[in-house]
């Protein structure tokens, strides 16, 4: 939101105000007395509460604005049901078949990057941090997505779309995804022969969309829908 529309709704209340003021010294002081003079012994004239104020109205109409401004910043979320379940399926570099149950990511520089984790057990937005990964516990299996730009310049630092798809192995300053697999204490970080699409279908509060990955030692496919949190 520009700074002059900003600026705007901050002093639309403080306008009002004004306006308010000028109509009201237009009134003649004999119809103000009138006014007071008849209203009922047991009644007033109608008057702010007195646990609200016009500076307190104020307030919350620059609070709103602020929310609006921040709300049209925030990457546009696409309703649940355009995202797919998370099923995806894959091959560990020990030839154990993988079926996820769970998933969550983390969405870093205002959605520019994301890193999502698909499991066997059970995730939660409490699971990892900004240099932690969720605990693998005995006999289960991790996945680590990431979705990034390596190198990137800071013009090229802007948030993912919805509808983008991107490739794994691209060169550094493009938009390109990793996988790393976890198997209890054993992780598979080897890349060679690397090839797939990732497609974003969701943002905002979930991160969703679906894959195809295959590399010379493990391989990942079908789709997640994960809750987000920013780091």
């Amino acid at each position: 939101m520009r700074a002059s529309t900003i600026g705007f709704l901050l002093a639309a209340p403080a306008l009002m105000a004004l306006a308010a003021c000028s109509d009201d010294d237009d009134e003649p002081a004999e119809a103000e007395d009138a006014a007071v003079n008849e209203a009922p012994a047991d009644e007033t004239p109608d008057e702010a509460p007195a646990d609200e104020t016009p500076e307190d109205e104020a307030v919350d109409d620059e609070a709103a604005a602020e929310d609006e401004d921040a709300a049209g910043d925030a990457p546009v979320e696409v309703a649940a049901e355009g995202c797919p379940a998370t099923d995806a399926t894959g091959t560990t570099p020990a030839g154990t078949d993988f079926q996820a149950t769970s998933a969550v990511a983390a969405r870093i520089e205002d959605g520019a990057a994301y890193t999502l984790y698909l499991a066997d057990f059970d995730l939660n937005l409490d699971s990892f941090g900004l240099i932690s990964s969720p605990e693998v516990p005995e006999g289960g299996t991790l996945w680590t997505v990431s979705v990034t730009i390596f190198n990137a310049d800071p013009e090229d630092i802007v948030p993912i779309e919805v509808d983008t798809v991107v490739e794994p192995g691209r060169p550094f300053g493009e938009l390109t995804y990793t996988v790393i697999v976890q198997e209890g204490e054993e992780r598979g970080t080897a890349s060679d022969g690397q090839a797939g699409t990732l497609t974003v279908v969701g943002i905002g509060d979930v991160f969703c969309g679906t894959m195809e990955y295959a590399d010379d030692e493990k391989s990942l496919s079908g789709g997640f829908r994960a809750p987000t949190k920013d780091i």
